[in-house]
């Protein structure tokens, strides 16, 4: 099968990288149109370009590309929107004041596809209720998956201080603010070490915090490159996930838990419906509450039960391994495009 992929941005993004090397591996030929300007020369382009395709896949973050797209394109048109835009922006941020316009754009995008794609059957849920999606319009839920060959398991050391790490964007859903409080409650112990990486919504929210809480601020590495996100996750011992109490966070399983399942690393972060459709509490992955005294508590059980880490560790990868590879999340994807 031929996919081609058509917005005006977002080839390079994790989901869709991890989609389009998935489907190369399993043998199709994936095509790239990126749209200069929404016009109508430029529709003919991506008319022609759409006409040798099986499909054209809108993807992440690019709603606004899709009614283009749907327009000209001439063969089914996949949307893999991976956000709300109404979740995120007004929920999750607050901004109360674009309700009406963020619930007007999703409601008409999420419907102007021929296959709409969520990486959660509990994201795919909320789309349903929320955009009061026709029951007639194809759906299929692929979960994002990750890259195995480029997150290769780096197991828990078994001794010697216990290094935990987290990565991220700093966005009110990944809980970053409550994972400094828990890191305060936790400065006079001893063995430990932390590292937060990344910038982004809340990072000077949270070294304010921090150096209010007299925390040194040399836990904060700032943001690295892909390329070198790997080499930083082997360093940790114990990777904290998301602890955010906004809906968002009980919906999805963000890229950094795939990313730590595959480096073989133990993971402690909240539970909730999605993330238990991807991993077993207890078994590959440690809960606690999204509260600074929960997620402190069970980060000194782990340093005192060293060996609970390298378990945690090997059951995630094996997870990954078995069902989460860049072809197996490709496999799901081709599997709803057939049944169109």
């Amino acid at each position: 099968m031929q996919f081609l992929f058509a917005a005006k941005d977002g080839f390079t993004y994790n989901r869709t990288y991890i989609l389009a090397e998935g489907l190369k591996e399993l043998g199709h030929d994936v095509q790239y149109y990126k749209i200069p300007e929404r016009q109508p020369k430029y529709g003919q382009v991506l008319r022609d370009l759409s006409l040798k395709a099986d499909v054209v896949l809108v993807p992440p973050f690019r709603h606004r590309d899709l009614s283009f797209v749907r327009r000209y394109a001439q063969a089914p048109v996949v949307f893999d929107p991976l956000i709300s835009r109404y979740l995120t922006k007004v929920v999750d941020y607050g901004h109360y004041w674009k309700a009406p316009q963020k619930w007007w754009i999703d409601f008409r995008d999420f419907r102007n596809c021929d296959l709409l794609l969520a990486d959660t059957a509990a994201h795919l849920q909320y789309f349903e209720k929320t955009l009061r999606l026709p029951s007639s319009l194809p759906k299929a839920v692929v979960p994002v998956g990750v890259h195995l060959e480029e997150f290769p398991a780096h197991y828990p050391k078994k001794d010697d201080t216990l290094e935990v790490g987290f990565y991220g964007t700093f966005v009110p859903l990944q809980g970053v603010l409550s994972i400094i409080e828990a890191i305060a409650l936790l400065k006079e112990e001893k063995d430990l070490n932390f590292t937060l990486l990344g910038t982004g919504h809340q990072y000077e929210e949270a070294r304010q915090l921090a150096a209010d809480r007299g925390l040194s601020l040399d836990i904060f590495k700032g943001w690295i490159p892909y390329d070198e996100l790997a080499a930083q996750i082997a360093k940790f011992d114990l990777a904290l996930g998301v602890f955010g109490e906004s809906l968002k966070a009980d919906l999805v399983v963000p890229n950094k838990l795939y990313h730590y399942a595959a480096s073989g690393k133990a993971i402690l972060t909240k539970d909730s419906p999605g993330l238990r459709e991807v991993f077993e509490p207890g078994t590959d992955v440690l809960t606690a509450e999204a509260n600074p005294q929960a997620i402190a508590d069970k980060i000194l059980y782990l340093r005192d039960h060293r060996d609970e880490l390298s378990a945690l560790g090997h059951k995630a990868r094996q997870k990954m391994e078995a069902s989460y590879s860049k072809a197996a999340i490709a496999q799901r994807l081709v599997d709803a495009v057939q049944k169109l």
